[in-house]
């Protein structure tokens, strides 16, 4: 397997030298089993959030205007992607961010509650293995 990525990460640098694109080798990390990489850990063929963005849903406070909602919605919407039916969850937060006037209801509650606890239940998502 470490064969494998050498070859791998020999293959990519000459292909990045070859099309003149350049690199800072003390920005790189190699033979890594895991990497922190824009809110993800990324490693041993799965990815899942950062425990401290994880931690930032839990304490996030229940908004109070538009603008709070906004917020919270594109904070999670880089995230959706391990939340199933998150669409479906957040549609009563999302008429909220319209030019409706702002009316925190239970549904709104419910909906906030629930997307706070989908992303905080251990998300995790298999990197397809095409080998296979």
């Amino acid at each position: 397997m470490l064969k494998e990525h050498h070859d791998m990460v020999r293959r990519i640098l000459r292909e990045l030298h070859e099309n003149k694109l350049y690199f800072k080798p003390e920005k790189c990390i190699f033979e890594a089993l895991k990497v922190e990489f824009l809110g993800l850990i990324v490693g041993n063929g799965h990815v899942k959030m950062d425990p401290n963005k994880v931690k930032a849903v839990t304490n996030w406070l229940t908004p109070k205007c538009k603008r709070d909602i906004q917020q919270f919605l594109g904070f999670l919407n880089f995230y959706q992607q391990f939340i199933r039916d998150f669409g479906k969850i957040a549609k009563p937060l999302m008429k909220l961010t319209g030019k409706n006037d702002w009316e925190w209801t239970d549904d709104q509650q419910q909906a906030f509650e629930d997307l706070k606890s989908k992303i905080t239940s251990t998300p995790v998502l298999v990197i397809p293995n095409d080998r296979d």
